[in-house]
């Protein structure tokens, strides 16, 4: 066999045909492996990709948030202390919003703006 440093010679070199399958097999099973992380990658890729499409989809569908967790807890204290039995729907409005802004009452009023409250 001669002595090759580098690839211009391979198809010169005679290996035993045992060792040339063996060879073979292992370029082989490198090669598999290699091509099914490449798969991987690219499936994995895809679907990142795929959920940031379906992200962006439903972001850009958002015209309106409001947020009222607030107000919905407060008007379940509200209703078990007993307030809802008066009927009137500001005096509920302005309950929730001194519990909501305590120390200010210019607070209160743009929080009862932020609600829209009008009788």
């Amino acid at each position: 066999m001669p002595d090759c440093h580098d690839w211009s010679c391979f198809r010169h070199c005679e290996l035993p045909l045992a060792a040339s399958e063996a060879w073979r097999e292992a370029i082989h099973g490198k090669l598999r492996g290699f091509l099914s992380s490449c798969r991987r990658v690219d499936t994995e890729f895809a679907q990142q990709l795929e959920e940031k499409q379906v992200t962006d989809y439903l972001l850009n569908k958002i015209e309106n948030v409001l947020l009222n967790g607030t107000q919905l807890i407060l008007n379940q204290v509200f209703k078990r202390v007993g307030f809802d039995v008066i009927d009137d729907e500001i005096l509920k409005h302005l309950v929730v919003a001194r519990l909501c802004q305590p120390s200010s009452k210019a607070e209160t009023v743009d929080y009862l703006k932020s609600y829209k409250v009008r009788k």
